[in-house]
């Protein structure tokens, strides 16, 4: 019985690592200035300049410690 449970507790994890791979996170934050430069890379800025988009991969998501970023305005 032991190691059914323990065979169906790698099973889950598996799963969840894999859904976790597929799937993304996005944060958008809109401010009343127009942005002048944000400290992630992959951050998208708005063609109005006052909004960023913020992707992470769910993993990265669930695993970060830090998801702190800087946004600089005019």
């Amino acid at each position: 019985v032991s190691q059914s449970r323990y065979e169906l507790s790698q099973q889950m994890t598996e799963t969840f690592e894999k859904l976790y791979q597929e799937s993304s996170y996005e944060t958008t934050i809109t401010f009343p200035k127009k942005i002048k430069k944000v400290n992630v890379k992959n951050a998208v800025i708005s063609k109005d300049g006052k909004s960023v988009t913020i992707p992470y991969s769910m993993e990265d998501y669930m695993k970060s410690t830090n998801l702190n970023f800087e946004v600089e305005l005019e």
